[in-house]
């Protein structure tokens, strides 16, 4: 399991992750509007993957996906408070961190 560097420093951040050894650009942006965290991924040359996926505590954001080229693992937030509250404007990589778990994992917690 591998902690995904996102901030709420800025309401927009990208950056580029590695997942499952394949190049991925993550952009976290908060949407006012619906006053919570919204993740777009993309591949390393800007193929849209996921868009607009709300940020939400223990659930996982990329499934179901059915993109082929998207990760084979799973991209999940958590709180690490303990209460499952969801990330407010200045949660998330504070309380709410976001963790991915690759593929290898995800079928071994599945054995």
């Amino acid at each position: 399991m591998v902690e995904i560097p996102v901030t709420s420093d800025a309401t927009e951040a990208a950056l580029y992750v590695a997942l499952d050894d394949v190049v991925y650009r993550l952009l976290v942006t908060w949407d006012e509007r619906a006053a919570q965290w919204v993740l777009d991924l993309y591949t390393e040359d800007d193929v849209p993957i996921a868009v607009g996926v709300p940020i939400l505590v223990d659930f996982p954001l990329l499934r179901p996906t059915l993109h082929a080229r998207a990760p084979l693992g799973v991209l999940w937030p958590r709180d690490t408070s303990g209460m499952g509250l969801d990330p407010g404007r200045y949660d998330l990589g504070v309380r709410v961190k976001l963790y991915y778990l690759s593929h290898a994992e995800v079928q071994e917690a599945l054995a």
